[in-house]
């Protein structure tokens, strides 16, 4: 049995991710964003406990709310 490599397990799993209609409905952003951002987002993770993920999309549901 050969081994699996790590960017393999991730490929498979971002496509069963992606997928599953059990799950939340998720899809894919890849951005490049500003280091003191960056920093502010590790700030937030650190502080909250939260994951990238959880601290970026309660991040954009707040600010959709502020410009309704």
């Amino acid at each position: 049995m050969s081994a699996e490599s790590n960017r393999e397990r991730q490929k498979r799993w971002r496509e069963r991710t992606l997928k599953e209609s059990d799950g939340p409905q998720l899809t894919r952003l890849q951005v490049y964003i500003e280091l003191e951002a960056a920093a502010d987002l590790e700030q937030i993770v650190r502080k909250t406990g939260w994951t990238k993920r959880v601290a970026i999309e309660t991040a954009i549901k707040k600010l959709a709310r502020d410009v309704d």
